[in-house]
């Protein structure tokens, strides 16, 4: 899985665009692809970045937690096909409970329609 992919992705499908130095969000909040970005100025000013979904278990889980209710079944769905590719000797219960963050991260955004094979590469 390609990370950068991966969380700009989940950003542009919460609303983020593309600004050129960064990624901004209509509430005004500007976060940058890495530790800072060009201000108007021409200067880098350090920002906040894009959240790394794929790595922050507290990230991915807070944004699962809003998913409808409708969607939930699906996404547990997911969670378990992804889960059980590992076959390890445990129930898919327990797989779930433990899954990281890049597995709840994939099961994300097949929930949401916006998974596809070019974001593995």
């Amino acid at each position: 899985m390609n990370h950068n992919k991966i969380n700009i992705a989940i950003h542009e499908h919460l609303g983020w665009k593309p600004n050129g130095r960064g990624y901004w969000h209509k509430d005004g909040q500007v976060r940058a692809s890495h530790d800072e970005c060009e201000d108007d100025s021409g200067r880098y000013q350090p920002t906040a970045r894009l959240i790394d979904y794929c790595t922050n278990l507290n990230a991915i889980v807070g944004l699962v937690s809003k998913l409808l209710p409708s969607k939930r079944d699906t996404y547990l769905q997911h969670l378990s096909t992804i889960v059980n590719r590992e076959r390890r000797m445990a129930t898919t219960s327990w797989l779930c409970i433990t899954a990281t963050a890049k597995q709840h991260t994939e099961a994300y955004l097949k929930t949401e329609g916006i998974w596809s094979d070019d974001l593995c590469q």
